[in-house]
């Protein structure tokens, strides 16, 4: 490869081809990044680079990298303790499925740091190494305990107001209202109280009176009221061919209470727009507003009031209590609690469901209020008003209407019947009647589970116990199986699996002589009951770490696909069950966990419920450990009968395999 120096540019780009060939490779001459670069310099060719997407077959998919992990303050714990979560990928999945929920998120706690300003990288960290091993395994279990003990807090928690302190407070800032020179500390501690916002997140509310302009923090609307007005952000947004799904608002106005919307319209005089507090200096009124509260705990004599209690309490008083649920807050007021951020991208509300049940969260707190003081307080918390009398949903933008749903039933059915085989059972007839029975059956699966779109739904049929309306699923989880979940199933689709492996049962006794090899996988699929009763622990982990989710290992639902080879199975993926529909009813595949969260939500479910149906839960939350208090077998019949009322409402019916 030896030039002179006077070759032409295009020898010079002849010979960098060559090393691309590979002609070189025995030299160790390589085609790195300078090279290309020379390359278009000499052939002066400077095209924009091509995006090329390659495909990876079969293959299963590997761990997904994260950038620098951000912190969530754990509320409900006194010292500082806060769950390490991955941060967003740039590119968010576009069929439904957040970020957030593909991967388990990490369950690392850390305790009383500061994650306040981002760390130099240059900077040597404090490192405390302990090597004693009682002492790291006592430490373990302190910090575990704790976080336990906060998503486990009762009424009588120190960190929680308690009803006599809250009637205190009310009273006490009633007071400095009346007052000029202690109106503003009465704006910021309501506004902390209601809104759940620390001070440096009050000091960024403005008072707007124009909607050309929206701002996140209060609007005055012509008539003199009050309305909080915060964006409700989204992770993804649906495709521009998806259509059937509900149109979601991205503005949130929540009605603000009279009393303190006078407070804030005399504070402010003559200045009618503008910054909630004028004062810029965050740590001087943090000073000044625990001098206020210090004072109160002592003239009272009871428990210390504090700014971290005042901000904490609606989030604390919703662990205890599961009045609401606590999504209801974070759409309200953009309360991005840790707790909520998976759970967020899933659910979509009523803005009517959503103002009363703000109404039902305060009048138990008032309620509260009442009881233990003997009075009530003198003014409302909250009230009731809407922002528009129409229909209107918040929050996710993959949940599709329930027309959208009647459809899609509608027409996976008719395909189904449409592909009845002949009487003669031809081998095209047979396997595009499979095709069309798996479509609707895998269908039902996901809108009745909440399973996410993962390839290989149902990766055996060990874990469906019809008997008990049950199901064990693992579609987002780690080696030690950490997010495995029991789930419950509407009858309608406990009678249509039933059906399924009836069918397969079927379908291996007619395809026996032609695809031997298929017919033994079924075998292994529809008889694993009497397998994995064999099994000891290591053996069954090693197996279902092995199918879970696999792409190269089929499940009980798969289809047929013609190639040149021949026929051959492909396991069901997530683009699979999307092009069996039509244009009209291209949703995506996640939209069946999307509409069951929703639609859980609207009916008033607990929220520990949903959170173990959906599998929604944070580090220190394991319904099924071993801890745990929670029953399954209660939790699944209560909700077995709401499952059943949802099916019913959208027209889900089992449908007979004509093979069986």
């Amino acid at each position: 490869m030896k030039n002179a120096d006077l070759d032409s540019p295009e020898s010079i780009a002849a010979n960098l081809d060559s090393i691309f060939a590979g002609k070189y490779s025995k030299l160790n001459i390589y085609p790195t990044s300078h090279v290309r670069v020379l390359r278009h310099f000499f052939r002066n060719s400077w095209c924009p680079a091509i995006s090329r997407t390659r495909g990876h077959g079969d293959k299963d998919r590997g761990p997904k990298r994260y950038g620098d992990p951000v912190t969530d303050p754990i509320v409900g714990t006194d010292d500082g303790l806060s769950a390490i979560l991955p941060q967003d990928n740039m590119i968010p999945d576009s069929e439904g499925l957040d970020e957030d929920d593909f991967y388990p998120s990490q369950s690392f706690v850390m305790a009383n740091a500061d994650m306040s300003e981002k760390r130099d990288r240059t900077a040597l960290l404090d490192v405390a190494i302990n090597f004693n091993p009682m002492v790291k395994h006592r430490t373990e279990i302190d910090v575990t305990s704790r976080v336990r003990r906060s998503h486990n807090i009762g009424m009588q928690n120190t960190q929680l107001l308690m009803p006599a302190e809250l009637y205190l407070l009310a009273k006490k800032l009633l007071v400095y209202g009346r007052r000029g020179s202690t109106r503003e500390t009465a704006i910021i501690l309501w506004t902390m109280l209601i809104l759940s916002k620390s001070v440096s997140e009050v000091k960024n509310l403005c008072v707007f009176r124009d909607l050309s302009s929206k701002k996140q923090g209060i609007y005055i609307d012509p008539s003199g009221n009050g309305w909080w007005c915060f964006p409700l952000s989204h992770s993804t947004g649906p495709r521009l061919n998806q259509i059937g799904l509900r149109k979601t608002v991205e503005d949130v106005f929540t009605a603000c209470p009279n009393f303190l919307v006078k407070l804030i319209t005399i504070h402010m005089g003559a200045r009618l727009v503008g910054n909630l507090i004028e004062d810029v200096d965050v740590e001087k009124i943090e000073s000044k507003l625990a001098q206020k509260l210090a004072k109160i705990s002592d003239n009272s004599g009871g428990g210390r009031l504090s700014l971290k209690r005042l901000t904490n309490f609606v989030c604390n008083y919703i662990n205890s209590t599961n009045v609401i649920d606590p999504i209801y807050i974070d759409f309200s007021y953009a309360v991005n609690m840790y707790t909520t951020r998976v759970a967020r991208s899933y659910s979509s509300v009523r803005d009517q469901k959503r103002c009363e049940q703000l109404l039902h969260f305060w009048n138990d707190v008032e309620k509260g209020i009442s009881v233990y003081s003997g009075n009530s307080l003198t003014v409302s918390l909250f009230e009731l008003r809407y922002w528009q009398q129409d229909e209107q949903y918040l929050g996710s933008t993959f949940t599709p209407t329930q027309a959208t749903i009647q459809q899609l039933i509608i027409h996976l059915s008719l395909q189904t019947k449409a592909l009845f085989p002949t009487p003669q059972h031809r081998l095209e007839d047979i396997l595009a009647y499979h095709n069309a029975f798996v479509a609707y059956t895998a269908w039902m699966l996901l809108f009745g589970t909440g399973y996410r779109a993962a390839w290989n739904p149902l990766p055996t049929l060990a874990l469906f116990l019809p008997s008990f309306n049950l199901m064990g699923i693992s579609d987002k989880d780690d080696s030690d199986f950490t997010h495995s979940r029991i789930v419950a199933i509407p009858s309608v689709l406990t009678a249509q699996l039933v059906e399924y492996r009836r069918h397969l049962g079927c379908l291996r006794g007619l395809l026996r002589l032609l695809m031997p090899q298929l017919c033994s996988e079924l075998d292994n699929i529809i008889d694993v009951d009497r397998q994995v009763l064999s099994y000891d622990n290591l053996q069954a982990s090693a197996w279902y770490t092995k199918i879970r989710n696999s792409r190269s290992q089929h499940g009980p639902f798969f289809f047929f696909q013609k190639q040149k080879s021949g026929i051959v199975t492909r396991s069901l993926s997530p683009s699979q069950l999307i092009s069996v529909l039509k244009e009209k009813n291209s949703i995506p595949a996640n939209a069946g966990r999307h509409w069951l969260k929703s639609s859980l939500l609207d009916q008033g479910v607990d929220p520990e419920l949903i959170n173990f149906q959906m599998g929604h839960w944070q580090a220190g939350e394991v319904p099924i450990g071993n801890y745990s208090a929670l029953s399954h077998i209660e939790a699944i019949n209560e909700l077995v009968p709401i499952l059943d009322k949802l099916f019913r409402e959208v027209g889900w019916q089992p449908l007979k395999s004509v093979l069986s």
